[in-house]
């Protein structure tokens, strides 16, 4: 991919699309442009900051360690999602650990430039600083979520919110969930078997078609109304 369509791609959504358009520009003026194969680690927990990257295409695991030392999936990242502002800003070290699922683009803003950004843009330092703002709004969502009682109510609720890129960015892949039923068990706080009836029900419904590692919703606005039911059917 191109560094110029990579950069007019994360230019339409998510956080940098509510940053005025030339701060935006002088943002991405250094960008780096980074492929990441199937697999591989862009960085891991405890990794000195490395600067601000946003993803382009693809989707990033997102896992902390336990406090067994086992490494616990914390949630994904999709095109339009930025991170590494509080490493970047603080000094501190990595504090999740990012592993690609399939092939991954990203833009990464060196540390270098993106202290030149904050200190020469006005504004730049809140700037930066308000990406994590902006997740918050998404965490409070992801927790709502998250308290849902019903197993399968919340299991739907986490397959709509993976498979919907939230970030206003779709690319080809809507509704595409490239994750192990296993992986989704611990994104929802489920165990394998819940999830593993529930994604039975929903293909036999016709709300979602699965393979190996994936599934792909066929009629999410379904899942929408059962998420948003009182009672289960």
């Amino acid at each position: 991919m191109d560094k110029d369509v990579a950069k007019q791609i994360v230019k339409t959504g998510g956080w940098l699309a509510l940053v005025p358009a030339k701060a935006a520009d002088q943002l991405l003026a250094n960008a780096l442009l980074i492929h990441l194969e199937p697999g591989s680690y862009l960085f891991r927990q405890g990794d000195p900051p490395g600067g601000l990257y946003a993803v382009v295409k693809g989707t990033l695991l997102m896992e902390v360690a336990s406090r067994t030392d086992s490494y616990r999936l914390l949630g994904i990242q999709t095109p339009g999602g930025w991170f590494g502002q509080k490493p970047s800003l603080t000094g501190s070290p990595r504090t999740i650990s990012y592993r690609s699922v399939g092939e991954v683009v990203l833009l990464n803003i060196p540390l270098p430039a993106l202290r030149v950004f904050m200190d020469s843009v006005p504004d730049g330092g809140a700037m930066i600083a308000s990406i994590s703002e902006w997740y918050l709004d998404i965490a409070i969502d992801t927790l709502s979520d998250m308290t849902i009682p019903s197993a399968e109510r919340r299991i739907a609720a986490m397959l709509l919110r993976l498979a919907k890129y939230p970030y206003g960015i779709s690319g080809e892949d809507g509704g595409l969930v490239e994750l192990s039923q296993s992986q989704i068990a611990e994104v929802a706080n489920a165990s394998r078997d819940n999830v593993n009836r529930a994604i039975a029900k929903f293909r036999r419904n016709g709300w979602l078609e699965s393979g190996y590692k994936w599934l792909r919703l066929t009629r999410p606005e379904a899942i929408e109304r059962f998420v948003a039911e009182d009672e289960f059917s």
